[in-house]
């Protein structure tokens, strides 16, 4: 599996869930990076992510919480442990997109590319240049 952009190959150790995702964190970085120098935070944030989407998938089947008995009898109502896991997860792959500069607050920080001009741009011959 290669990422769309360019051509860039998820690591083989990576599940083919981990890959697909890798490949979209690949295509939402675009031509900002050298994605030699980031592939172990890539994987990691892959990972993350795998593992936060299978936790909220599996918290909406079950629910956030499971029925408790004590001696007593009485009912309690406690938090499943998914719960702290979704929850770290969560901390994490926040942190990780941040580092990789794919949330809205680091993306305006990450310098963009300037912009091609194609070859056959017509109106460059008349002075004109497109912003």
């Amino acid at each position: 599996m290669k990422s769309r952009k360019n051509g860039e190959n998820p690591p083989a150790e990576l599940s083919a869930e981990e890959q697909k995702r890798y490949c979209e964190l690949v295509s939402m970085m675009g031509e900002r990076r050298d994605f030699h120098r980031w592939t172990p935070l890539l994987s990691a944030t892959a990972r993350t992510w795998l593992v936060f989407d299978q936790t909220s998938e599996k918290l909406g089947e079950v629910g956030l919480t499971y029925e408790h008995r004590t001696k007593d009898g009485a009912v309690l109502h406690r938090p499943r442990p998914e719960v702290k896991i979704l929850e770290a997860a969560r901390r994490d792959l926040r942190g990780l997109l941040s580092d990789l500069g794919l949330t809205p607050r680091t993306a305006e920080r990450v310098p963009q590319p300037a912009p091609t001009l194609p070859d056959d741009d017509k109106w460059a011959e008349y002075g004109f240049s497109l912003p």
